[in-house]
């Protein structure tokens, strides 16, 4: 039964410990700045266009997640500290917006014209991991600059 445990323990630890490489951060950033572009001039009709969306907004999910999980040229316990406080923050943040967001939609749907109010007050695992992952790297960023 120890056996089991320490076996697992390992596997925990390799997770928590994986990191992209260095390079990674810049293709992320790069395709991120791409997707972003491809994402605002995609039609929003048609299903092709609905599909080609969908796709479009998981890549970009992927391409924050790299920027995230890359190296830094130092990677020791301090980065490993700021990044796990970075993911703290982010969690709240996320958890934050995915209870307020619908309130904050609700009445802005009091204002303007909504033909199913309910449609608007919904919001997407989208939005709110595109806003943890966000919040995630500016708070990294953030953070390093001021522990330098």
């Amino acid at each position: 039964m120890k056996n089991i445990a320490n076996c697992e323990r390992n596997a925990m630890e390799r997770i928590f410990l994986f990191r992209f490489p260095q390079s990674f951060k810049k293709i992320g950033l790069i395709s991120m700045i791409a997707l972003l572009i491809l994402l605002f001039l995609l039609p929003d009709e048609g299903t092709t266009a609905l599909i080609l969306k969908e796709l479009t907004k998981n890549l970009l999910l992927l391409s924050l997640l790299m920027i995230a999980m890359a190296r830094e040229n130092v990677e020791d316990e301090r980065i490993a500290s700021l990044r796990a406080k970075a993911f703290q923050i982010s969690f709240i943040w996320a958890v934050l917006y995915a209870l307020f967001q619908p309130f904050a939609n609700l009445l802005v749907a009091q204002f303007i014209p909504v033909d199913d109010p309910m449609n608007f007050i919904e919001i997407s695992s989208f939005q709110v991991l595109f806003v943890m992952l966000l919040v995630q790297i500016g708070m990294f960023q953030l953070l390093k600059k001021d522990a330098a």
